[in-house]
């Protein structure tokens, strides 16, 4: 028997005035066991401000002192334009070109300490997120191939948080949506190694630096998103990633203590409108990545069979387990 952790999940539809932005609904297990489940509008929300409400409503609820308070500057930050229609925003503009009605499937992915460190070798990267985007990457592209005759350029979508791009930072408590996309191009999968993926990845991530961010609030937002588009050419078959980490989500206590697992929903198991795609979480001690990975159902069973998904990768293991598969 399946429970609904969210009965009323209306993320997936058209928002409209008045409709709630967030919907909250605490599951309570005969074992005693709890799960807070939690679903924001990204009309109005990111990932980093979904955990900054999270946190803060938590530390409020202890009544210990250190509550988190929301920074509304975003506004005063990045002004809003006077013309800005939904064709000219960064998502539906170009980027709804790369998504299609069929089957998804969403597995998870676990990548230890130890394979993320062999991961980081083989990349020549000290970030963790860039080794596994360029591993989960290579393998897609050799999925595609195997299914397709089809020559195509290759695309990773990453999404980057500009809080951290900015000079000086703006505030992790910053509220709204302050991110944008980039995008790693290969189009020679079969020559290209882990190294060459992940130093195209962090180019694409290096882009979007102090000064793009100064152009954005300096009035610039439809120059950078015309060139923003060119990145994405029409026909490429693209990946995207979003890295959920280093968020501070296991420091939600309620009172409760820590959680023991979070977990993403993104497309589950149904037939939507999607693209192919991961989203990173820290594992619970932080030292590894689970990857919830969406696909095309008839992509997942290639993706697990590939030698390297075996050799380097547990695929949806119980939460409680902290050990994780090592070679």
């Amino acid at each position: 028997m399946t429970m609904k952790l969210l009965q009323n999940d209306n993320s997936r539809q058209e928002a409209k005035p008045g409709d709630h932005v967030c919907e909250i609904q605490v599951n309570r297990f005969e074992c005693g066991g709890l799960a807070v489940s939690v679903v924001v509008s990204h009309c109005v929300a990111d990932a980093v401000t979904l955990c900054t409400f999270l946190r803060g409503w938590a530390a409020a609820a202890r009544s210990t002192g250190g509550e988190i308070s929301p920074d509304f500057n975003g506004q005063n930050v990045f002004p809003p334009l006077d013309v800005m229609d939904r064709e000219t925003m960064l998502f539906p503009s170009d980027m709804s070109t790369y998504m299609r009605t069929t089957k998804y499937v969403t597995k998870r992915y676990v990548f230890d300490a130890s394979i993320i460190a062999k991961l980081k070798e083989r990349a020549r990267s000290d970030s963790s997120v860039v080794a596994v985007s360029a591993f989960i990457w290579k393998v897609y592209m050799n999925v595609f191939k195997e299914k397709s005759d089809l020559e195509k350029t290759f695309i990773q979508m990453q999404v980057v948080n500009l809080r951290t791009r900015a000079v000086p930072a703006l505030p992790d408590e910053s509220f709204g949506n302050m991110y944008w996309l980039t995008a790693a191009k290969c189009t020679s999968p079969a020559d290209s190694n882990l190294e060459d993926l992940a130093g195209e990845v962090k180019r694409a991530i290096k882009k979007l630096d102090s000064g793009f961010v100064q152009a954005l609030k300096d009035g610039g937002y439809h120059q950078k998103l015309e060139e923003t588009k060119k990145g994405f050419p029409r026909g490429s078959q693209p990946m995207g990633i979003s890295s959920w980490c280093r968020f501070g989500w296991y420091d939600i206590d309620f009172g409760w203590g820590k959680p023991v697992w979070i977990s993403l929903a993104v497309c589950g198991d149904s037939e939507t409108v999607a693209a192919n795609g991961a989203t990173f979480m820290d594992t619970r001690f932080n030292d590894g990545i689970e990857a919830w990975m969406t696909l095309a159902q008839d992509y997942v069973a290639s993706f697990e069979e590939n030698e390297d998904i075996k050799n380097y990768v547990l695929i949806d293991p119980s939460p409680l387990q902290i050990t994780c598969k090592r070679i």
